[in-house]
């Protein structure tokens, strides 16, 4: 985006400021990022470009000066002794060089180059050579005591030889990782069990770290890196200088440290950071890149820190990594959408820690506009899209052996039915293949099992195990089966049994009193997820309304375009769908807008609120009743068209992102006077 003047440096610098604490919500609290490293670093790089340009445009409450993280309400906060500061990222070698040069201007500097763990970073105090508490980094200033569960981890040394005779406070800090190996072990786990998959081993740690049963951890065989030494009552006396030295000292201790090197020389430095990207693969664990910093400790002091980070340290980002493999065979999978997706089975291949054997390739259109082409024999260069999913990056042609058969997709793996081209779903670009057959198997158990989803219809005990047993037992051949199962079904069912069985009667009679929104994503529309349903049932007072708007009306709503408003259209106007609804509300599921509604006229008729935080005297759902009751509209995120944020304890990245777009924002004692309560 090209900037020309302070106004719109201003808004760009606004809306970077809204995004980056979304994603930093996401990555910080919630141990979920939603983009790659290298997009976020990109938008903070931009917005640390604005905000030196234009001044003007800076912000106090900036993510550039701030660490992204937050104490989270369901650990006790505790105050760091030292704050626990972020580090700047550089992403070339002339970057480094630049702030080598501009530290190191009488040229007496030596620097030390360690390798940058990607795990969860910790503060772990010892009094008196005991281990005595732990805590996460947080934002920087206020973490979360996470003690009983940083026990559990066994390089964590709980006593420290040599400093229990005297008093003395030691605070180390120190990365907790899972292990490739262990992040493995749980992924092969979680599939035995039906369940969700970790997507990487930083979250699996921060996962493990931070659940409330302290045994969970103990079994997850995390590791604890220690990287520095934060605080230590007896440094006048130790004779450490050099952070190489307090590398030693952490050894001696008995903590794994990260590997240490040091260098007086530019060419020295260029050596030890490639030796870190060549080997980085090799680690037990992740290693995303190097961190540089003053070896002595005394220049360290000197420069001293910003609100985020030490001036004295950078961290050169290592680029994804990219291996070739060889393509042993392509496979295809079917969707609960009957969407069908071209898999490469790979050469085991280690890519970022863990070894990989299958790699995406997306598409038809993909396979054939990307790659130009690729067949079984093929020679690939393989990657980790957004750090996480791997994927056919490249198709070494060079390399072909005579005789490779380009790929094509013509039926369904499951069924054998004809696949027919449409539009990717999932906006991968090119066209994308189809199950023909609408009694596709895959597409029944797919759907079946996202249907049942905590997210849908919240059918408690239906995982994939039971609704495949079911399947294979003929008492599910549709979603209507669900709400035609008996008692006696799921009692003789190998799967469920007696005890099991009313539990699982129960969660189907629960999901039939579900709100509209939820029934209109679990109908398995492309798109159309419950953020779609909310809007359409603060529209609409029922599905049959739904079914009766026009295109024109439908993109017309928040976050409905085109195409989405086609989807809807033709979903409804196909018979066999409309009597699917009329079957699934004749067998007691709720269509109906339930609490969306607002009244036509009230106190808050026009405004659209936001809610955050934990208000003081209502839950959320009362507070949306209250707003919907007196004419407001209550909406997921903040927007331009948020009028209100009604704020309670702990606010989160919404009350940021209000304040960057000026949105009003409210207590719930303003609400009640608002509305003359």
């Amino acid at each position: 985006m090209s900037i020309t003047n302070e106004q719109e440096a201003m808004k760009r610098a606004a809306e970077l400021r809204a995004q980056i604490n979304i994603h930093n919500d996401a990555y910080y609290n919630k141990d979920n990022p939603t983009i790659s490293d290298a997009a976020y670093d990109a938008m903070l790089r931009e917005l640390e470009q604005l905000e030196s340009e234009y001044p003007e445009a800076a912000d106090a409450f900036s993510p550039t000066i701030h660490v992204g993280g937050a104490a989270q309400s369901t650990f006790a906060k505790v105050q760091h002794h030292v704050p626990l500061l972020s580090l700047r990222d550089v992403f070339s070698k002339d970057e480094t060089w630049d702030w080598v040069k501009q530290i190191n201007a009488g040229g007496h500097t030596t620097f030390a180059v360690e390798e940058k763990v990607d795990g969860l970073s910790v503060a772990i105090t010892y009094v008196n050579g005991v281990f005595s508490s732990a805590a996460t980094r947080g934002d920087g200033q206020t973490g979360e005591d996470i003690t009983e569960n940083a026990r559990q981890i066994p390089s964590i040394p709980k006593e420290i030889k040599g400093r229990t005779l005297y008093n003395n406070t030691l605070i180390v800090r120190a990365e907790v990782v899972m292990p490739t190996a262990a992040y493995e072990r749980l992924n092969e786990e979680l599939a035995r069990e039906g369940k969700k998959l970790v997507a990487n081993p930083r979250n699996g740690a921060a996962g493990s770290l931070r659940t409330k049963d302290p045994t969970i951890t103990a079994r997850r065989g995390l590791e604890a890196i220690a990287f520095d030494v934060l605080y230590d009552s007896d440094s006048a006396e130790n004779g450490r200088e050099t952070q190489k030295q307090d590398n030693i000292f952490l050894q001696q201790l008995g903590f794994k440290a990260v590997s240490c090197t040091t260098c007086t020389t530019l060419k020295e430095l260029e050596s030890a950071i490639d030796a870190g990207d060549k080997s980085r693969g090799s680690r037990p664990y992740w290693v995303d890149g190097a961190v540089v910093k003053c070896n002595q400790k005394a220049v360290q002091s000197e420069l001293g820190a910003t609100g985020k980070y030490p001036r004295w340290a950078v961290a050169f980002k290592y680029p994804p990594e990219q291996k070739e493999a060889v393509v042993q065979d392509i496979i295809t999978q079917t969707g609960r959408t009957g969407a069908i997706t071209p898999v490469a089975v790979i050469s085991p291949t280690l890519l970022c820690g863990t070894t990989v054997t299958r790699a995406t390739l997306h598409n038809q259109g993909f396979m054939d506009i990307n790659l130009g082409g690729i067949g079984v024999g093929d020679t690939v260069l393989v990657h980790k899209s957004g750090e996480i999913i791997p994927e056919v990056l490249k198709v070494l042609h060079e390399k072909r052996p005579s005789g490779t058969v380009p790929f094509s997709i013509t039926v369904c793996p499951v069924c054998g039915a004809p696949a027919y081209l449409g539009t990717d779903e999932n906006g991968d670009g090119g066209a994308k293949h189809y199950c023909s057959n609408e009694n596709c198997s895959a597409k029944l158990e797919r759907h079946l099992i996202y249907w049942c989803g905590k997210h849908v219809m919240d059918m408690e005990g239906f995982g994939p195990a039971i609704i495949r047993s079911l399947i294979d037992e003929g008492k599910l051949t549709s979603v209507e089966d669900l709400y035609r199962l008996t008692l006696e079904d799921l009692e003789s069912n190998p799967q469920v049994g007696p005890v099991r069985a009313p539990k699982l009667m129960a969660a189907i009679e629960k999901s039939k009193k579900h709100d509209m929104d939820r029934l209109i994503a679990g109908l398995g529309m492309p798109g159309v997820g419950r953020h779609i349903g909310k809007e359409l049932a603060v529209r609409y007072r029922n599905v049959w309304e739904v079914a009766m708007a026009s295109e024109v009306d439908l993109s017309a709503l928040d976050g409905i375009g085109e195409i989405t408003a086609h989807t809807l259209h033709d979903f409804f106007h196909s018979l066999s769908n409309y009597e699917h609804v009329e079957r699934l509300q004749a067998l007691g599921v709720n269509a109906s807008s339930l609490s969306y509604q607002t009244s036509s006229t009230g106190a808050l008729t026009g405004m659209t609120f936001v809610i955050t935080g934990t208000l003081p005297s209502m839950k959320r759902d009362e507070a949306t009743a209250l707003i919907s009751a007196n004419g407001g509209k209550v909406s997921g995120s903040v927007s331009k068209k948020t009028t209100h944020l009604l704020a309670g304890e702990d606010a989160g990245s919404k009350l940021q992102k209000a304040k960057d777009l000026g949105t009003k924002i409210i207590s719930e004692a303003e609400l009640m006077a608002m509305l003359g309560m």
